[in-house]
């Protein structure tokens, strides 16, 4: 049984160099504490103060890590978020695009419905254009011979 009472208290000694200020200063304290009243009355003793002074350090150094990981985690989840609307943005304005591609077009077949081949000959474009468009709204960029399409030029002459 003594051997036990060995094991649950340990005793733990340190040197203060009184040539430094900032050791002085700890020595000075801790002195005072019985001195002093208030202290007194706080902590009991100097064994009471330096186990008290000891344990608020690691609490602070504690929550000063777990402050960290929590900030490194926000960081994390604020990336993901902007990626997250990035995407969604760009989906938006992918669909937005092709909306606007379809008025257009559907303003030009308007202007071309006055012959029956010339309704087909939209319709047939337009159906390309859509194809295209999805292709570009998807990464894909169309093949190109590098000519400008007949149309196009009429097309932005009449806008």
């Amino acid at each position: 049984m003594a051997n036990d009472k060995n094991e649950m208290f340990k005793t733990v000694s340190f040197r203060l160099n009184l040539s430094r200020d900032d050791e002085r200063e700890i020595y000075t304290v801790i002195e005072s504490i019985e001195n002093n009243e208030q202290f007194k009355e706080t902590f009991e003793n100097k064994s009471r103060f330096i186990k008290t002074a000891l344990k608020d350090y690691i609490n602070c150094v504690n929550a000063k890590e777990d402050t960290e990981k929590r900030c490194i985690q926000t960081e994390h989840y604020m990336e993901e978020l902007v990626e997250k609307m990035k995407t969604e943005f760009l989906l938006a304005l992918a669909d937005h695009d092709k909306e606007l591609i379809a008025g257009i077009i559907n303003a030009v077949m308007q202007m071309n419905t006055g012959s029956e081949y010339g309704y087909q000959k939209v319709q047939a474009e337009e159906q390309t254009s859509m194809q295209k468009v999805s292709s570009i709204v998807e990464g894909i960029l169309p093949e190109s011979n590098g000519e400008i399409p007949l149309g196009a030029m009429d097309f932005l002459d009449s806008l």
